[in-house]
């Protein structure tokens, strides 16, 4: 089943209690809640977050393009990452998703005539391709070929 988008901004986010505070005196300590998570859930997130933290060797080709950036340098939390082209690097898997969400999208027009109405009508169909093409050469986790795979074919 696919899920929706969630936006922080439209979600109501609870707040708790107010608290009050007294124009003399102590301010009386508020009662600290502890919530633990237990579960597969919390060892999925630990397992994801270790999971993009491993060591992949990829390789940015060349281009032939005058205009293109020699070496694209990409950020995932601050944190950068530069890739030289033709050169084989080893990266953490985070930098390899940005580098594999990085395709630009171009549209191209299509004349047609609508079977509904006859009228002459314009299709605009739309071309991705990745912006710096690359080449993964080694992953250690067998996961990681669907991974890329499916990060890729996402829109």
């Amino acid at each position: 089943m696919a899920t929706r988008r969630t936006d922080s901004n439209e979600l109501d986010i609870e707040q708790g209690p107010s608290r009050e505070i007294p124009a003399a005196g102590q301010l009386p300590l508020a009662e600290r809640l502890i919530e633990t998570v237990e579960g597969p859930g919390a060892l999925s997130k630990v397992d994801q977050l270790a999971f993009m933290e491993e060591k992949l060797d990829v390789e940015v080709h060349e281009s032939t393009d005058p205009n293109a950036e020699p070496i694209p340098i990409f950020y995932v939390n601050g944190v950068p990452q530069a890739f030289i082209r033709g050169k084989v690097q080893t990266v953490r898997r985070k930098f390899v998703e940005a580098l594999a969400r990085c395709k630009p999208v171009a549209y191209t027009s299509k004349e047609y005539t609508s079977p509904h109405n006859g009228m002459r009508s314009i299709r605009m169909v739309p071309h991705r391709a990745p912006r710096y093409p690359f080449s993964v050469v080694h992953d250690p986790n067998p996961k990681g070929r669907d991974w890329l795979r499916k990060i890729i074919n996402e829109h």
